[in-house]
């Protein structure tokens, strides 16, 4: 196989008017556009309509892999019920999530809304700095981002975990709650 060359190109769909919130679609394209020109998507923030906004543009999510949530905040959350069933509808294998704290609870809640086969979601909670570290995870040579290397066969994804207080007594802060996530996303 010949080896391609894959480009980045960020896309705003959602603006943040009319409440729908902001939401930016990652893509890796390869330069050589003679059969698929997408190799893989990444959404951040999935405001209310994300879905909508999709259908209009014509955006194509088959090739969504990973979904990042930098907050809980419905302009960051609300879509991402809409989001789980369209890539369903679209055949979609699986899906990693990214957000912090609560987003088990919300994936839980809309359960019954979203009753479906697929795609499998493989939820990244964060909820204190001190977790323990998933198997397929490193801390970077800083020691503050989070690398995931595994969870898109295109991007290098790091998280950081943006903290509000300072947990019980703990002067590290490790035992503080994440209520926001930072994210880099590289080839």
């Amino acid at each position: 196989m010949m080896y391609q060359e894959v480009s980045t190109r960020p896309e705003s769909l959602c603006e943040g008017t009319s409440g729908s919130g902001q939401s930016i679609l990652v893509s890796a394209e390869f330069e050589n556009k003679t059969v698929d020109a997408i190799a893989s998507r990444i959404l951040v923030g999935i405001g209310d309509c994300t879905q909508r906004v999709c259908m209009d543009r014509q955006v194509k999510l088959s090739k969504v892999t990973c979904l990042f949530i930098p907050s809980l905040a419905p302009h960051n959350a609300s879509g991402l019920p809409g989001i789980i069933l369209g890539l369903s509808s679209l055949g979609v294998g699986k899906v990693h999530i990214f957000g912090p704290r609560g987003l088990k609870a919300l994936v839980d809640a809309s359960r019954p809304f979203c009753n479906r086969q697929y795609p499998e979601l493989v939820l990244r909670e964060f909820a204190t700095k001190a977790d323990e570290l998933p198997k397929d995870a490193k801390v970077d040579e800083q020691g503050d981002w989070i690398l995931f290397e595994n969870a898109d066969k295109f991007f290098d994804i790091r998280v950081k975990p943006l903290c509000v207080d300072s947990g019980s007594g703990d002067e590290n802060g490790e035992a503080a709650s994440v209520v926001a996530l930072s994210g880099l996303i590289s080839l």
